[in-house]
């Protein structure tokens, strides 16, 4: 998973998320959950996603795009206001990011 900030504003941001697959199996499935503590997320596109409690964004493959084929990625963007421009944690498949 690779986090950018492709676009900032008063009080605001986009964030991009991009999955890349470095497996040798298609992906399906897949669940994505970072944490934005004080921030509001306005919107997600590219996922099924819902708020938690304590900042969290819970981001699930969406229905017409379920699948990550091997070598290939996908991306989720979203807007939020706040103060928390880069997740403070990043789990993908119950695991941390990056391992």
């Amino acid at each position: 998973i690779t986090y950018s900030l492709p676009d900032i504003w008063y009080d605001g941001f986009k964030g991009k998320l991009t999955i890349i697959n470095q497996t040798a199996s298609a992906l399906r499935g897949w669940e994505l959950t970072i944490t934005l503590p004080y921030d509001r997320v306005d919107s997600v596109w590219n996922a099924d996603a819902y708020a938690g409690r304590g900042g969290s964004l819970f981001m699930t493959a969406a229905s017409y795009d379920e699948v990550i084929e091997p070598g290939a990625s996908q991306s989720v963007y979203f807007t939020a206001q706040g103060p928390t421009v880069t997740p403070a944690s990043c789990t993908f498949d119950d695991r941390t990011c990056g391992q």
